[in-house]
């Protein structure tokens, strides 16, 4: 039977249940052949019986006839090689009829790389799909070495590296990611963060800011709960101009959206212990003067790059993706 092909109640002797019919499969990966029923007098109402595609021998279609005792026969063992197959049809209601029909595209071969990059991988590039075409779209080439040659690349360490969210205490929380000087490690300019906002984990109480002064370091240190957070060289003054009382204990008020902290200059509320509230800036991080002070900063400090340097990419990353943690 040559395509296009409309079998009729006509074309089947009357009496006769069933039809078989004797079609050839397809021969090239760029053609399919289908045989639907349809509503004779619209043509529409098109319901899939069987297919045959890219050189496979003809199989029944999902649907109303893939199902058990739908009359459809499919037998293709009668050819050498499923070349030919024999289709045995249910019979035919009122106004129904089938159609046979064929048809044939042509892809290029980087639409065809394209095309399998996107089902393969997480979408292609450029790169993805030259190489696949030095191989001649040699997939199942391209399959083995990803199985066998290529370092796997995972979703989810990406996603870690890229969103990991600051900590104050990782060693409870077993949070993960880059550690200082690494790549995708991040830093912050402001002094005080909203973490200083909440309830310390370890003491179940809010935390204390004092500004001090210490014997040989010039400028006013600043101290949450005892630990060292930056230096300024000018006396601190609340918004409304007052100058901050040193070593005096200023509780840090927590407010719901406590996110609003970081940046430099943002405001936080701090209250004195007579209850009296108070305004003040966050200022930028410092260490001059500190460096070397093992009771201060028992760190090794090191100097970064300039912003934009391209030895350190992830730091003007992280400003462009997140300029309100600048």
């Amino acid at each position: 039977i040559n395509t296009p092909t409309i079998i009729a109640p006509s074309l089947i002797d009357e009496g006769q249940p069933t039809i078989t019919i004797t079609v050839g499969s397809t021969t090239t990966k760029s053609s399919l052949c289908t045989l639907t029923r349809r509503q004779s007098s619209t043509s529409a109402r098109r319901i899939p019986v069987a297919r045959s595609y890219a050189g496979r021998v003809w199989e029944k279609t999902a649907g109303l006839f893939a199902r058990s005792g739908s009359g459809l026969l499919v037998d293709c063992s009668g050819s050498s090689g499923g070349s030919e197959c024999d289709l045995t049809l249910p019979s035919l209601g009122e106004d129904q009829e089938y159609v046979l029909e064929s048809f044939s595209y042509e892809v290029s071969p980087e639409v065809e790389a394209a095309r399998f990059l996107e089902q393969a991988t997480f979408g292609p590039t450029r790169e993805s799909i030259n190489t696949l075409l030095s191989t001649s779209n040699n997939f199942a080439s391209w399959i083995h070495t990803q199985m066998y040659s290529t370092p796997p690349s995972y979703h989810r360490e990406f996603l870690r590296r890229n969103t990991h969210p600051k900590f104050e205490y990782p060693y409870l929380t077993a949070a993960v990611g880059p550690r200082p000087c690494e790549q995708y490690s991040r830093w912050r300019r402001y002094a005080i963060t909203s973490r200083d906002l909440m309830d310390d984990r370890k003491s179940l109480r809010q935390k204390h800011l004092v500004v001090e002064t210490v014997e040989g370091i010039t400028g006013f240190l600043w101290m949450v709960d005892g630990t060292f957070r930056t230096v300024t060289q000018d006396h601190p003054t609340f918004v409304d101009g007052t100058l901050v009382q040193l070593n005096v204990r200023y509780r840090i008020d927590e407010v719901k959206r406590s996110f609003l902290v970081n940046c430099i200059g943002c405001h936080l509320s701090l209250i004195d212990g007579n209850g009296v509230e108070y305004t003040i800036a966050n200022p930028p991080v410092s260490i001059e003067g500190v460096e070397g002070n093992e009771g201060l900063l028992p760190y090794a400090t090191v100097a970064l790059p300039s912003f934009g340097s391209s030895d350190f990419p992830a730091v003007e990353k992280a400003s462009e993706e997140f300029p309100l943690f600048t």
